[in-house]
């Protein structure tokens, strides 16, 4: 049985291998270079030589592959998707600020950073209407100062106007209860 020299079933394909019937099998599963192979990537369907598997293997779209962003393993078929999800993919700054931002990071550099974000005035609570992209803020600081100061004025005024008439009030309760207490004192003595 070990004795009789046979050849290769992948002759017709230019495989020139010989041997012994007992090494037939080895050869076909592991060396022959024309025999039919199965890509080895999970979800490939493709076939070729053995030969020609390694370039396969190379370009397969089931290789695994490492995000360049987040270093995940996928296939690489699914790279590009899987970027337009990636938090760690980099985007250039949608309000065109120049930066390059990973897309994890777009919500804070827009709320904390980003010179081109619209913001209102800081003292908009005292009454200053106008927004500003942050780039202009100092300016605008600069340019309103004395407005700033008088929308300061009204609200310090009209704080103090408050608290008179709460003061106020408070005093004419106390009177008020005081004359109520007297009235009945003086009801009550006669």
């Amino acid at each position: 049985l070990d004795k009789p020299i046979i050849k290769c079933k992948n002759r017709e394909k230019g495989c020139h291998w010989q041997g012994k019937l007992c090494e037939f099998q080895e050869h076909i599963d592991v060396h022959c270079l024309k025999q039919l192979v199965s890509c080895s990537n999970e979800g490939c369907s493709e076939k070729s030589m053995r030969e020609e598997m390694n370039k396969h293997l190379t370009n397969c779209n089931y290789r695994i592959v490492k995000c360049p962003d987040c270093q995940l393993s996928l296939p690489f078929i699914q790279l590009i998707d899987h970027q337009k999800v990636c938090p760690k993919f980099k985007l250039e700054c949608p309000q065109k600020c120049g930066l390059t931002i990973m897309r994890e990071e777009i919500t804070s550099h827009i709320q904390e950073v980003c010179e081109n974000t619209e913001i209102p005035c800081p003292y908009s609570d005292l009454g200053c209407k106008e927004k500003m992209y942050k780039r202009d803020l100092n300016k605008h600081l600069n340019n309103e100062n004395i407005n700033h100061l008088l929308y300061f004025f009204k609200e310090m005024e009209n704080f103090k106007k408050n608290i008179f008439e709460k003061m106020n009030s408070k005093v004419e309760e106390k009177l008020n209860e005081k004359i109520d207490a007297g009235a009945l004192t003086y009801l009550f003595l006669k």
